[in-house]
Parts: structure tokens; sequence; C-alpha cells
């Protein structure tokens, strides 16, 4: 009712209906930030938006996603992410957009170099290493070989063992952990020490090999009988054919002879017909 004032309501023309608009809000949308390591799987950061309506979250914004196009194979490096899409809740609507950025970091790989060992004069080994950190993935090798700093006449020492041209792809980051290369000196060896021995009395071993050889059979056999270095009797002839016989671990070591025929054994006496 109008009352007061000018006077009554019949002083005035009031319309029968009025109309009350309510506009939709303005937002600003943002594609947040994201990172992840190369080789796993990204997460969407999502969005985030001002100015909406208290007590509702970003999800009202139906509609709307980040734009990420990635997955675990996109190399290291670091890509835009814009808001995409078409808002579908008409309570609000879109002022503003500010775009994102997500990283994918390279992955961590550890080589730790294996300790080795060789001889003075020997060549290097094969430099092996042990894989470690986050290890690799989709199929990366390495690439390249480990390298010492011994040479091929080094003397007996430590050597350490470099990376040398041990490389990964570019999508990691490469932690190097050095080992040593231990050059032994040799060890010094006696020469053998020829023994005297009567070839007429070794075993029938040499005199089966030389018959079938078709050779003669003669007193002063070519036999040598060495000791080695560990002190090991060892007989040299390449016509052996049985195993030496050995009573200890530090010699007296002998050819077996042949075992000798067996005699006939007499039969029981035939029965009387």
């Amino acid at each position: 009712a109008v009352t007061g004032g000018n006077g009554s309501a019949a002083n005035y023309a009031l319309p029968p209906a009025a109309t009350l608009t309510i506009a939709p809000a303005g937002v600003t949308v943002r594609a947040n930030d994201g990172r992840s390591t190369y080789g796993d799987a990204p997460v969407d950061p999502g969005l985030s938006a001002t100015g909406l309506a208290p007590g509702e979250g970003v999800g009202v914004l139906t509609g709307l996603s980040s734009g990420l196009r990635l997955d675990a194979a996109s190399p290291a490096g670091t890509y835009p992410l814009t808001v995409t899409g078409w808002l579908a809740n008409p309570n609000y609507r879109i002022v503003a957009t500010q775009a994102g950025t997500f990283t994918v970091a390279p992955r961590p790989l550890v080589v730790t170099a294996d300790p080795l060992t060789r001889l003075v004069g020997d060549p290097d080994p094969v430099l092996t290493y042990t894989l470690g950190g986050r290890g690799l993935v989709n199929g990366d090798r390495l690439t390249g070989a480990l390298a010492s700093t011994a040479g091929a006449d080094g003397a007996p020492g430590p050597y350490r063992i470099t990376q040398g041209s041990l490389a990964a792809p570019a999508d990691y980051v490469l932690d190097f952990v050095g080992a040593e290369l231990a050059v032994l000196a040799r060890p010094s060896r006696p020469a053998p020490v020829a023994v005297a021995v009567d070839a007429t009395g070794l075993a029938s071993t040499a005199e089966r090999a030389a018959r079938l050889d078709a050779r003669p059979v003669e007193p002063d056999l070519p036999l040598r009988l060495v000791a080695g270095p560990e002190g090991v009797l060892r007989v040299s002839d390449p016509r052996f054919d049985a195993t030496l016989v050995c009573t200890g671990r530090q010699g007296g070591c002998f050819l077996a002879p042949l075992a000798p025929a067996p005699r006939p054994q007499a039969g029981p006496p035939a029965p009387a017909p």
C-alpha cells in the first residue's frame, strides 16, 4: 500500500507486475600448474576460479578443463595449460582466463661402477655397472661405455673407473658413482724342474699308446716328468690315454699300470657218460 507522503494509492497508477533479473556472476578461471617425472603418468592439476558464490567450488564450472594432453611417455620439459571447453552452468560467465604450466622433470638415474681387478699386462675387463635411481623406462637405453685410467701397460696399483662415454637420453639426469680397477702384479712362478725317471718303469699305458700309434716299443720312451709350480708332479706325453693316479695333493702321481689279464679258470670235471 502507498501511505503517507503524497496521499493515498488512488493518486497513483501502479504496474500490475515487475521483473527481477539475476545476471550470471562473472568468474576468472585459471589452469593450475602441475608437475610429474618422466615415465610417470601425469595427474591433471585441474582448475581454480575466483568470483564463485559462497559455498561453491570450481566443480560447478562444468564443461571446462585444463587441456592436459600428456602421458607417461611425454618428454621432459614444460607444457602450457589453458582453460578449454564450454561453460555449461548458466549461473556464471567467464570474464577472464589464465594459463598454467605443467612441468615434466627429468627422471633421476644413478650408475654405480663395479670394482674390478686384473693382472699387469692384461687388457681391461668389461667395465660393468649397477643401475639405480628411478631406472630406465619406455624402452630407453644407455649409450657408450665406462673407461679406466689404467692403460694397457699400467703399473700395479688402483686406477679410477670413470664415466667415459656412458650417457643417458635427454629425459634423464644421470648421477655417476665411480669405482677402482685394481691392477695386480703377476705372481712369480718357478720354472718346472725335471725329475729323473726310468721310462721303462712307468705304467704300461705308454706302451699301449705307442702300439696304437704303430710305433715300436723302446725302453727309452719320450716321456717327461716335471714338478709344477705348486709341487704337483706332471707327466707330459700326448700319447697318454689314461688318468694319472696321485697319492697326495703335493705330488706322488704315477700312471696306473694295466690290470693283468685274468687267467682262465679250470671248469668242473665233465660228468661221466
